[in-house]
């Protein structure tokens, strides 16, 4: 990227620079780069993700897999609900193993890459809602009703409480919380392990090697 890039032609100080790779492959985006952001393709676990800079994707391409994996295990059933789904790395498995998936993110751009990745993988049995997180199970939430899982990937900030409090009237079998911020994490792992749910297991994943920061899964089921 440092050899390729014409230097010469920022304007700014500081220059900002989003970037994105699938192992060999690399996008990049700045609002002072006039080409267009190219996409890119990663396959992790027989499926193809198509995204570029503008949209997020797990950065370290050599644990998705594992990070997929640890997140779905044996999940199965009829209705699954896929928060803040990006371009849809969880959607496109929880596909195979519910009758029924919605993938809910707020970020258009993300959206029709999943829509995209979607119809490469000739999926009929998944639904995208072009909307915040919050705003769509706060509207929802009398249609919600017997969900077999809830798979939760919120930014490093967390999630809303408001939709932490949604998640225990709607009452799923099975939560599968993702997260790169213990401290969110705890906080709303807190509330949920209050209110009707236990833990089944946490598993640390390294996916920012050689920094403090860590991803975690865990899994949680509702209280018999």
């Amino acid at each position: 990227m440092r050899e390729e890039i014409a230097w010469e032609s920022f304007w700014s100080e500081i220059v900002e620079i989003e970037a994105a790779n699938a192992v060999e492959e690399i996008s990049i985006y700045s609002p002072e780069i006039i080409e267009p952001t190219d996409e890119i393709v990663f396959e992790a676990n027989g499926e193809k993700y198509f995204y570029d800079a503008t949209s997020f994707f797990q950065g370290n391409p050599f644990l998705i897999e594992e990070l997929v994996e640890t997140a779905l295990k044996d999940a199965a059933g009829e209705t699954a609900l896929d928060l803040y789904c990006g371009v849809g790395l969880f959607t496109l498995p929880l596909a195979g193993k519910f009758q029924n998936v919605s993938g809910v993110e707020g970020y258009e751009k993300a959206i029709d890459f999943a829509k995209k990745n979607v119809e490469n993988a000739r999926l009929s049995n998944v639904k995208f809602f072009r909307e915040n997180v919050d705003e769509f199970l706060t509207e929802n939430l009398a249609k919600l009703k017997n969900l077999d899982f809830v798979l939760l990937d919120p930014p490093r900030a967390g999630t809303e409480r408001e939709i932490v409090e949604n998640l225990i009237k709607l009452q799923p079998k099975q939560i599968s919380y993702v997260s790169c911020e213990p401290s969110t994490l705890a906080r709303d792992l807190k509330i949920l392990t209050e209110n009707f749910y236990t833990i089944e297991s946490i598993t640390a994943l390294d996916l920012f090697p050689q920094t403090h920061h860590v991803e975690t899964v865990v899994r949680l089921k509702i209280k018999s």
